[in-house]
């Protein structure tokens, strides 16, 4: 961790903190739209609606609050605080067996707005190939893409190989230096 802080201190040397760690009102009036309406935050205090419903005044002081945060490095722990819970992973699902429950984060409205702008600044940095996290795109298009796959070695008698990978518990394993240090090589820098 300390050789990722030191690139990123190197990265932001002699930056104008004024312009390279600020979060402009129109981030946040753009931010806002895309939270779904009726939902809660983890304190069950704030609801999605709050946002979607208030003046451009309360997303000038949220771009203040968010210009701060990056300019001092600091980030308040209601922010990043959430509440778990479980819900069944299917209508028949047996719900006295454990295993059969997936946990929910219900995290910060104000996290979620700031999610929304940091992908919306650096959505051209973040390839992913995961169906399910790509707008317009599902994981059913990524069945239909190994369908056709297997279609088209197939249809003329051939044979096809597949192997799949079960990762329900790979994000307990992310390893957060490579994960950094991979987002730093894509050069993501708020600017």
């Amino acid at each position: 961790m300390q050789g990722i802080r030191d690139e990123l201190n190197k990265s932001l040397h002699g930056c104008d903190a004024d312009s390279n760690l600020s979060v402009r009102i129109d981030d946040v009036l753009s931010a806002i739209p895309h939270l779904k309406a009726d939902k809660c935050d983890g304190n069950f205090v704030l609801y999605s609606n709050h946002f979607l419903n208030a003046c451009d005044e309360l997303s000038l002081h949220i771009s203040f609050l968010f210009s701060a945060m990056l300019v001092h490095g600091y980030t308040a722990g209601d922010m990043v605080a959430c509440a778990l819970i479980l819900i069944p992973k299917g209508k028949n699902a047996n719900i006295t067996d454990s295993g059969n429950y997936r946990g929910i984060a219900l995290s910060s409205l104000f996290g979620k707005i700031f999610d929304l702008i940091f992908l919306n600044k650096f959505s051209d940095c973040l390839l992913t190939q995961q169906f399910g996290f790509k707008p317009k795109h599902s994981t059913s298009m990524c069945t239909m893409v190994l369908k056709e796959t297997l279609a088209y070695y197939t249809v003329d008698g051939g044979s096809a190989f597949c192997t799949l990978l079960d990762a329900t518990k790979a994000f307990d394993r992310v390893n957060y230096c490579k994960l950094f240090l991979k987002l730093m090589s894509r050069n993501i820098k708020w600017s």
